[in-house]
């Protein structure tokens, strides 16, 4: 998580402020003001931070599935185009929408890369990481007022976490394609005040 937050913090600092600082600094400095939550008991200690980091994580996700939603016009048009008409009518339908203007960007456009064990492997890297939470499990249950509802408390949480992973994941594969690289926000096609309210509320989330 100090990874993921400091080269947010490092990638927000040059775009907004034209600031650089070299990542591994960055790092240095996120573990310092860290290091004194690190001493608490336990998370029963900061529950607040835990709470805060859900409420960034779901205005996160419902802004970048809104900025999706609104780019899918433009970005998917030429992907639809191919998923649904013969090859031989694909190239006369693409050069009748750039001849009236529509595809503006073929950057906007999204391609989807071909499947490869390498790409599986580092999806799956993502997922295990995003679910890899389980390690404080038996604190979690040790700190719960009625340790008996662990398993409902454990089956809510995935679920929840499912539901906002899918849908940030389903809407950037579909719209924005293989452009994508580690992060979805630069991939949005709207101003730069909403991609900087989007970095700061990421960078919220990991530090939490």
């Amino acid at each position: 998580m100090v990874l993921l937050a400091s080269n947010n913090i490092s990638n927000l600092c040059a775009a907004i402020f034209k600031f650089q600082i070299n990542f591994c600094y960055v790092i240095l400095i996120v573990g310092v003001l860290v290091w004194p939550f690190l001493m608490l008991k336990s998370p029963m200690s900061f529950w607040q931070a835990a709470i805060g980091a859900m409420i960034t994580s779901i205005f996160a996700a419902i802004f970048i599935v809104l900025g999706a939603i609104h780019d899918a016009p433009t970005c998917t048009q030429v992907s639809f185009l191919i998923f649904y008409l013969p090859s031989q009518y694909l190239l006369s339908a693409m050069k009748n929408e750039r001849n009236q203007g529509i595809l503006r960007n073929q950057g906007e456009v999204a391609t989807y890369p071909e499947y490869s064990l390498k790409n599986l492997f580092l999806a799956y890297g993502t997922i295990a990481y995003s679910f890899g939470g389980h390690g404080a499990f038996p604190t979690i249950q040790h700190d719960m007022v009625k340790p008996f509802r662990f398993n409902r408390s454990v089956w809510a949480s995935y679920i929840f976490i499912l539901f906002v992973y899918l849908a940030v994941s389903l809407a950037g594969y579909f719209v924005y394609g293989g452009s994508m690289r580690n992060t979805i926000i630069p991939s949005l096609q709207g101003d730069f005040n909403r991609r900087k309210g989007l970095q700061e509320d990421i960078n919220h989330k990991p530090l939490c």
